[in-house]
């Protein structure tokens, strides 16, 4: 076949989006499809290249201080209207990609399918004039709210069944409802853990002492930005309240140090003064293929997150059969490997409770590993993407 993914981001950009639409593009080439893709150029000068078989087109368009769509966007858009595509791939809502095509959908050849990565313009609690810390961001949010609000009321509405099918990350994406109520068909295609991964290899090295030295044997983990979203803060004072954390370490690995990093650096001399001395590390810098052997030798893996869509992160613990504790969000309730929590001060207790149940624990392990293998390799994305654009 002849595929088009269509992305408002694609390589070298790195965030979650591009890192999945990239292993979806090149696993069908492997599998001896033709693959291209349309994406922005971000200022890049090569407007065409060939990246391990994917051909990628960058277009220079961008959106303006309005949110509107600017730059060579008639040249995007025939672009892809005249692509003699066997099926095409939108990604994403609400972004310059997808809205400049939305008009279009039926000039497009071929079938088109939408995978939307979850939709954060449906993000249960979203409330009008919702007050923020200052007044930029107050009506920043306001503004948001009011553009999300007609455009799935009106814009994608109307036109989302212009495609073939829709693709959401579970069963408990905040957009699966808007999907199975509008869309023609709807797929869940999870997302899927480097393979890096699951290579035996890669996982059983002792890495960890590169970046810290560790005062006890035994430690949890928690890898994410640092970022009040991911809420390091309060995983670091449950870890402070439960009793394992006189005989484990604590390690929080972020990307790059920044202002929330710094505050969880005073954060951990605050909980020293309160509780007495524990051993935490706030890690930055790790290399990333160094993540699967930090996380193999970890206990357990804590989510403190106030929002996600969908935690890669905990698949890459439960490939690894490291129990996972989280707070309810995204996809966590429906994954077999840990505890979910709707407060995230339960942790502590919920960190007691597994390490004193060596059973609990084994059973968790067990089970997120299998899941993990059986549903979250790129291999088995791939296979289930491409059944899902080959039908009829």
């Amino acid at each position: 076949m002849n595929i088009l993914f269509v992305s408002e981001n694609y390589y070298p950009q790195t965030s979650g989006v591009p890192v999945v639409v990239r292993y979806l593009a090149e696993g069908l080439v492997n599998k001896g499809h033709h693959v291209a893709v349309a994406t922005q150029s971000h200022n890049n000068p090569i407007k065409e290249e060939t990246l391990n078989g994917v051909i990628i087109y960058r277009f220079d368009i961008y959106k303006n201080i309005f949110k509107r769509p600017a730059g060579n966007t008639s040249e995007f858009i025939s672009f892809v209207t005249h692509f003699e595509a066997d099926a095409t791939v939108v990604e994403c809502t609400q972004c310059i990609t997808t809205d400049l095509l939305l008009p279009y959908l039926k000039k497009i050849r071929g079938r088109k399918y939408f995978h939307v990565h979850g939709i954060s313009g449906l993000t249960p609690g979203m409330r009008l004039f919702e007050i923020k810390n200052d007044f930029k961001h107050t009506i920043g949010n306001t503004y948001n709210y009011i553009n999300s609000a007609y455009y799935f009321r009106f814009t994608l509405r109307k036109t989302i069944k212009d495609f073939n099918a829709t693709m959401c990350l579970s069963e408990v994406d905040y957009g699966i409802d808007y999907l199975k109520s509008y869309a023609r068909k709807n797929y869940i295609l999870d997302n899927a853990a480097d393979n890096m991964f699951f290579d035996k290899a890669c996982c059983t090295r002792q890495v960890l002492q590169k970046y810290a030295s560790l005062s006890n044997i035994h430690f949890f983990v928690s890898c994410a930005n640092y970022t009040y979203i991911k809420n390091q803060k309060d995983i670091i004072t449950q870890f402070y309240l439960s009793e394992s954390s006189k005989n484990t370490s604590l390690v929080c690995i972020g990307s790059q140090p920044n202002e929330y990093y710094q505050n969880c650096l005073k954060h951990v001399e605050e909980m020293n003064r309160l509780y007495g001395k524990r051993d935490v590390h706030i890690l930055y810098g790790v290399e990333r293929n160094d993540i699967p052997s930090i996380i193999n030798k970890a206990e357990l893996y804590l989510v403190g997150s106030l929002w996600e869509q969908y935690s890669i992160s905990i698949i890459e613990a439960m490939s690894q059969g490291v129990p996972f504790i989280s707070t309810n969000v995204g996809n966590a309730r429906i994954l077999p490997g840990g505890i979910t929590i709707d407060s995230i001060g339960d942790m502590h207790n919920c960190i007691d409770l597994l390490m004193d149940d060596k059973k609990l624990y084994q059973n968790y392990s067990e089970a997120g590993r299998k899941f993990a293998y059986d549903n979250c390799r790129i291999d088995v994305a791939v296979e289930k993407l491409e059944k899902i654009i080959s039908k009829p």
